[in-house]
């Protein structure tokens, strides 16, 4: 039976309907097929990955290692070596702090930089690996020491809350010349192999002082400028002043002091011409001239 024309019509009509709804539906499958695949290769072109390990060794194209990251027992640390298998860099972190150590084409410690709870230094070495330099900066503020070959001190610098101040040091590590400045002013010391002070130069508001010590450290002389003029004073083994020599406005005098430091002689010179005066052990005038 063959149908009718309208009704063949409305069937054409229905497949076509049919026909469109399968396209959109194509284009939309499509569409999310793409988005899906974009996810997917956004995903594996930043892949979130974590390796963990004890150790990491890396080698040149020869095979020879030339840098190891690892954990010891004093901590992480990180070393370098040269294409002949030599360590040269060595950065590591202890219970003490970080520390970086370099070291020449022998092995040998050159250089070491480490930071603690005490402050920063820096360690500069010679071939033979003796301490030749080294500055530190600690609470009390920055220091610089120069050894000798044999690593013995021989110069310390150092600034703290008093002022800047120079060492130098003889071949047992005593200390011979010490030159500082503080709030009074600066002041030049010098000392025997002993470290016993023998002399000492100073300038102050007051004016300027040079005094020499004994073996004992007692002060036998001292020179000094002032406001009143120059003078010279002194002493005997006990201390005790003995003769006193100044130039001033009045003019120039000496007196000479017992063992008791009492005035027994003063001679002087004045607008009014020389004067000579003899004391007792009292220190009462007993004589005089003119």
């Amino acid at each position: 039976m063959i149908p009718e024309t309208a009704d063949w019509t409305a069937v054409v009509e229905r497949l076509e309907q049919l026909e469109k709804q399968n396209r959109r539906l194509k284009r939309v499958g499509a569409a999310a097929l793409l988005l899906v695949a974009s996810v997917l290769l956004m995903g594996q072109a930043s892949p979130k990955k974590t390796v963990e390990a004890n150790e990491f060794i890396l080698k040149d194209t020869t095979g020879k290692t030339q840098a190891v990251l690892g954990i010891g027992a004093d901590g992480p640390a990180l070393v370098l070596k040269d294409t002949t298998g030599k360590t040269r860099a060595v950065l590591g972190v202890s219970a003490i702090g970080p520390a970086l150590v370099l070291k020449d084409a022998n092995e040998k410690l050159r250089v070491m930089l480490v930071e603690s709870a005490d402050g920063q230094g820096l360690t500069v070495l010679d071939t033979n690996e003796h301490q030749r330099a080294g500055l530190a900066i600690t609470a009390n503020g920055p220091t610089l020491a120069l050894n000798d070959a044999n690593g013995k001190a021989q110069v310390g610098l150092a600034v703290d809350a008093d002022g800047p101040d120079l060492r130098l040091l003889d071949a047992n590590k005593k200390a011979r010349v010490i030159l500082h400045v503080d709030a009074d002013g600066p002041e030049l010391f010098l000392s025997d192999a002993n470290e016993k002070l023998r002399a000492g130069l100073a300038i102050t508001a007051n004016g300027a002082s040079l005094a020499l010590k004994d073996t004992t450290g007692k002060t036998r002389a001292e020179l000094g400028v002032g406001a009143e003029g120059p003078s010279l004073t002194l002493f005997d083994a006990n201390g005790k002043t003995r003769d006193v020599l100044a130039a001033t406005a009045i003019g120039p005098g000496l007196v000479l002091y017992d063992a008791n430091e009492k005035t027994r002689t003063m001679l002087g010179v004045t607008a009014d011409g020389p004067e000579l005066r003899l004391f007792d052990a009292e220190e009462r005038l007993r004589w005089k001239a003119p």
